[in-house]
C-alpha cells in the first residue's frame, strides 16, 4: 500500500508502520496526516502532509503510530500539538468562510490552548454585529460545528495561523458560566497551566467587567469554588 499522491516521497507501509514513523533518517517526516478525501490540505502544508486511504489511517492509529489531532487529522506519536498544528487541523475540517469570521470558544478554545481533548463538534462564537452565517456544518464535514453570535471585546480574541480563538483568560471566564463537566474540568487545567498565567481573580474581574455576558454571577462563583478546591487564593 502506498500513500495519494498528496504527498510525494511516496512512502510505503512496512509492518503496517511507514518508514517515516519508524525513524527512517533518508525519509522526511510528515507533521499531518490524514484519510483520502477528508479535507482539503490547507495552503502553506502540501509538502508535510500525508494524504493516505481510510484503511491505511486505520492501521496506523491501531498500532499507536498516530494520535488524533482534530477530526480525521493525525499526527504522528510524539510530534508537539502545537498551536501551528491545531490551526492547520482547523483549516482542514472548516471552511475559510467560518474560520475568517468565527471564533473558537468554550471547549475549543481550551483544547486549542492544550487544556481540553479534541472536541466531537468545534464551537465558534462571532460578534452580533459581524454578517456571519450560524448555520451549522452540513452532514458532509469532517467535523461538526456551531455558530452562535455574543458580544466580545477584541482584547478577548487572539490570532494563530489564521485560527481565530479566545484568549486563556476570556476562555476561562466563558468556561466557569457554562455549566458542563467537561468545562469544568478545563476550567481547572486554565487556572494551572504555567504556560497561559490564568489567574482566578483576573477571570472574576473580567466577569465583572463585561456586564452583558450571560450567567456571569454564576460565573464568578463557579470561579471562586474552582479555585478553592485547587488550594488557589480565592478571588475576592
Amino acid at each position: 500500500m502506498t500513500v495519494e499522491s498528496r504527498w510525494p516521497v511516496g512512502l510505503s507501509l512496512v509492518d503496517s508502520t511507514p518508514a517515516v514513523l519508524r525513524g527512517a533518517p533518508s525519509v522526511q517526516q510528515p507533521t499531518l496526516w490524514m484519510a483520502h478525501g477528508a479535507g482539503t490540505v490547507p495552503p502553506g502544508w502540501e509538502t508535510t502532509t500525508a494524504v493516505v486511504n481510510g484503511a491505511e489511517l486505520s492501521a496506523l492509529v491501531t498500532d499507536s503510530a498516530l494520535v488524533p489531532v482534530l477530526g480525521p487529522v493525525h499526527v504522528a506519536v510524539g510530534t508537539a500539538q502545537t498551536r501551528q498544528v491545531k490551526a492547520a487541523a482547523v483549516a482542514v475540517c472548516v471552511p475559510r468562510r467560518v474560520r475568517e469570521s468565527a471564533i473558537l470558544h468554550r471547549g475549543s478554545a481550551a483544547w486549542f490552548h492544550a487544556c481540553a481533548t479534541p472536541p466531537s463538534v468545534l464551537e465558534f462564537v462571532t460578534h452580533r454585529e459581524n454578517r456571519c452565517s450560524t448555520r451549522p456544518a452540513p452532514p458532509s464535514a469532517a467535523v461538526r460545528w456551531t455558530v452562535r453570535q455574543l458580544l466580545y471585546e477584541p482584547q478577548d480574541v487572539d490570532h494563530f495561523h489564521g485560527c481565530c480563538v479566545t484568549t486563556p483568560l476570556r476562555t476561562a471566564a466563558d468556561l466557569a458560566c457554562w455549566e458542563d463537566p467537561a468545562g469544568l474540568a478545563a476550567l481547572r487545567l486554565l487556572l494551572t497551566a504555567p504556560h497561559l498565567g490564568v489567574d482566578g481573580a483576573q477571570v472574576v474581574g473580567l466577569l465583572r467587567a463585561r456586564s452583558r455576558l450571560p450567567h456571569r454571577t454564576r460565573g464568578v462563583i463557579t470561579v471562586r469554588k474552582v479555585c478553592r478546591q485547587l488550594g488557589l487564593p480565592v478571588p475576592a
